[in-house]
């Protein structure tokens, strides 16, 4: 899955990739324990257990995840027909000599 472009507490950019994310939500109120820079924000939480805040909006934050999601689907979906096709073509055709089947596709002369 592509990575996932937000902005940092201090303006800067980030990629995030999609695939470590555990769980994402509203930044904690600066004034808790667990608040960081930001009073309005997102915090997303990675499999290593860190988190990083980014200044979007919960409901961005999720847009572009699924955006993410969607692209992924579609790029495999695009990529996964054209070996099938080839697949059932190959299938379809007579099987040519050493194929893997195990059918040579010649015959053998008779005697007679």
């Amino acid at each position: 899955m592509a990575f996932v472009i937000f902005t940092r507490p201090d303006g800067t950019s980030v990629g995030i990739d999609p695939a470590k994310v555990v769980s994402f939500a509203p930044v904690p109120p600066t004034d808790s324990p667990l608040g960081g820079p930001l009073s309005e924000g997102t915090r997303i939480v990675f499999n290593n257990k860190t988190h990083q805040d980014v200044v979007e909006l919960i409901d961005e934050v999720a847009r572009r995840f699924k955006a993410a999601a969607m692209d992924a689907i579609a790029a495999m979906m695009t990529t996964t027909t054209r070996p099938i096709e080839m697949a059932s073509r190959a299938l379809t055709k007579r099987s040519a000599p050493n194929h893997p089947t195990g059918r040579s596709g010649r015959r053998r002369a008779t005697g007679g």
